[in-house]
């Protein structure tokens, strides 16, 4: 039995590389996006590893960032505001109109969840490394919140994990149950 599975593995086709063009053409579309994320928070700022659960909800107009656990809060992106609600139901309200790095990382926090690769590659260059595609911070990018983020496909081109590099913090988020909704193409 050991020597079956040794052979399986063995036999095992790899995953496709990702085509640039097949992902732009997956995610063109994008109405909606749900996911179940675990969040993995590492860096000078933990003591250990901060995992939390998450719900997303995305739509082109709204994003909700549901933490619910260990301590539950909802932040959602809608136009230029950000709102967050803690676990006590307190409410925070932040605009983003007048802050012109909070609006640039409000723009950049869709882009990554939608992946607009087109608005990715204005702060990122793009490189495709097998199944994962890598985002290495311009130079002259304006926002410099992340400096690397690597995202992970699976064989659908869905979006598996998402890694989110700092100076001094890397945060992971693992996909799950991850559902979503295109546009129908638009009529001739």
């Amino acid at each position: 039995m050991i020597a079956t599975l040794l052979l399986t593995a063995l036999l095992a086709v790899p995953p496709a590389p990702i085509d640039a063009a097949a992902l732009r053409a997956r995610y063109a579309r994008l109405a909606s996006l749900t996911a179940e994320i675990t969040q993995v928070k590492e860096g000078r700022f933990w003591a250990r590893p901060m995992r939390s659960a998450v719900g997303l909800r995305w739509t082109p107009s709204r994003i909700e960032w549901e933490t619910r656990s260990p301590i539950r809060s909802l932040l959602v992106i809608e136009g230029g505001a950000l709102t967050i609600t803690d676990a006590h139901g307190k409410v925070r309200s932040l605009g983003a109109a007048g802050d012109p790095r909070l609006q640039s990382l409000v723009t950049l926090l869709r882009a990554f969840l939608s992946l607009d690769l087109a608005a990715i590659e204005r702060q990122y260059e793009l490189h495709y490394q097998g199944t994962d595609l890598v985002a290495r911070l311009r130079p002259e990018a304006p926002v410099r919140v992340f400096s690397t983020l690597r995202f992970h496909f699976d064989e659908r081109l869905d979006l598996a994990s998402l890694v989110l590099e700092a100076e001094g913090e890397r945060t992971t988020l693992v996909f799950d149950r991850l559902t979503r909704e295109t546009l129908a193409p638009a009529a001739p």
